[in-house]
């Protein structure tokens, strides 16, 4: 162990300090404690959201997106769908057609965005499992269905089920150009009933509702339409290579996205409010660091003497000044290893908890606030510790190093 090490902790638990001094250096290592578990339980709140984000966008939104880079609409191609569908990778490949509408139930009437999708959609989404009211299903003895967000399913009034009533009937209006004399309607109408209701995410359920893709065809009088290809990958495989080698087989004039791309401005958000969270607690960190500031100048003043007499044995301004910084070292490392062990703990009680130790009102989807404790995040908040710790004990150490021997050893 270096000489200038065992100095430094002897120096911070010797007992011969005046009492202020270990009540100034208790309570900095407290504050960077308590500072420490706050940073970690904040950024784990926030990735418990993020986290919360990515599954329920998972539940509309597939592991890759294709769509077209101008315009809203392309041609199917089935040689370059079989294409697609034989990488290695791909699982399954939905089409879908979306374009706004305007749904009318008995007297309410509502503007969303009808989406008909292909069979595949169910797999690759999941959306089924997010069916609060009814059932997911389409067609039924020649009947067409559709399926409602929670949202729009509440501003129609719509009663879902299999019962063909005049509250389970929407009659869907899609804009089309006109042709021909002025008599001729500028738009295309076609009756559906509510099968069922999906919940998933506030934009979602009060803006979309799903019907098949033949329905969604035929309303917007698009045979061939296609908005996007939705793909699912397999477990294990690198969605970015897969990616690169789907943009290789449809060319030029495709835009695709991962799961990632798709919902990037909501993430983005929420990275932004995670690390001005962190920036802000961080600065109470800084403050706190005054304090062992202080706590350090008082232990130079106290060990004038015992720096005379190491610079008097040969020791060097250099490892005088290495005793103080590894002095300062050494509190954050106390104050960061106690505030892991509180945060770990606190976080450990409240996620084995059922309603967790800060609980959310009834009428929300989950009972406490979720959380996730990331190592990475672990090593961040090690590595603003040390470093303010550091920093805080460059100005005791210079001082420390500026004492003068004789004049010391005189007094």
């Amino acid at each position: 162990m270096p000489l200038s090490f065992t100095i430094a902790r002897r120096y911070l638990f010797s007992r011969k300090y005046a009492s202020v001094i270990h009540i100034i250096t208790g309570i900095s290592i407290l504050g960077i404690a308590i500072g420490t578990a706050a940073l970690i339980l904040i950024l784990s709140v926030f990735n418990g959201f993020e986290d919360l984000l990515k599954s329920l966008y998972s539940n509309f939104n597939p592991d890759i997106k294709v769509t077209v880079v101008e315009g809203r609409f392309f041609e199917e191609d089935s040689v370059r769908l079989e294409s697609i569908l034989a990488l290695d990778g791909v699982d399954k490949v939905a089409i879908t057609l979306e374009d706004f509408a305007l749904f009318e139930n008995e007297e309410n009437r509502s503007v969303g965005i009808l989406k008909g999708v292909s069979p595949a959609y169910r797999d690759i989404t999941r959306i089924d499992t997010m069916v609060r009211l009814g059932e997911y299903t389409f067609e039924d003895g020649g009947i067409d269905y559709i399926v409602l967000g929670a949202g729009l399913r509440n501003e129609l009034n719509v009663n879902e089920g299999r019962g063909l009533t005049n509250s389970s009937r929407l009659n869907v209006y899609v804009y089309k150009k006109a042709r021909g004399g002025l008599m001729n309607k500028p738009y295309r109408m076609k009756p559906a009933y509510a099968a069922g209701t999906f919940a998933i995410q506030e934009e979602f359920d009060k803006n979309y509702i799903l019907s098949s893709l033949g329905f969604a065809r035929e309303v917007m009088t698009k045979p061939n339409g296609v908005s996007a290809y939705e793909i699912s990958i397999v477990d294990g495989f690198d969605v970015d290579q897969v990616k690169k080698e789907i943009a290789e087989i449809l060319g030029e004039g495709f835009l695709l996205r991962n799961r990632y791309e798709q919902d990037q401005k909501y993430l983005k958000i929420m990275n932004l409010e995670k690390w001005l969270g962190y920036a802000l607690l961080s600065l109470t960190l800084v403050l706190v660091a005054f304090n062992m500031l202080g706590a350090l100048l008082m232990i130079v003043l106290e060990k004038r003497k015992d720096i005379a007499i190491l610079k008097s044995l040969g020791a060097s301004e250099q490892m005088v000044w290495k005793i103080f910084i590894l002095e300062g070292i050494l509190m954050s490392a106390i104050g960061l290893g106690i505030g892991l062990v509180l945060a770990v703990g606190i976080y450990v009680l409240h996620t084995n908890l059922e309603f967790g130790l800060i609980s959310i009102p009834q009428g929300s989807m989950m009972t406490a606030y979720p959380s996730s404790l990331r190592f990475s995040d672990v090593l961040i908040v090690s590595f603003t510790v040390i470093a303010i710790g550091t920093l805080a004990s460059l100005v005791p150490a210079s001082k420390a190093k500026k004492v003068i021997t004789t004049f010391s050893l005189n007094n």
